[in-house]
């Protein structure tokens, strides 16, 4: 948050970073019921999909940073 307050404020904007923050918690307790209802209804069914994204670690432990990482 303090990244973004200081890029706002070298282009005029006047936010803090606690009002930044305090807006993300906010935003996260509205999407909160929607969450739980998406998660109720993922536990509810027969099948859960997913893919295999991967990704590059460059520091995972005994693992060199070109092998492959799934998300």
């Amino acid at each position: 948050m303090y990244r973004q307050a200081t890029l706002l404020r070298s282009r005029g904007g006047d936010i803090s970073s606690n009002t930044l923050a305090a807006s993300v918690v906010r935003v996260g307790l509205a999407a909160q019921p929607v969450i739980n209802l998406m998660r109720d209804v993922m536990l509810e069914s027969e099948f859960i999909y997913g893919d295999e994204t991967t990704f590059q670690v460059l520091k995972a432990p005994a693992r060199r940073p070109q092998s492959k990482s799934y998300l």
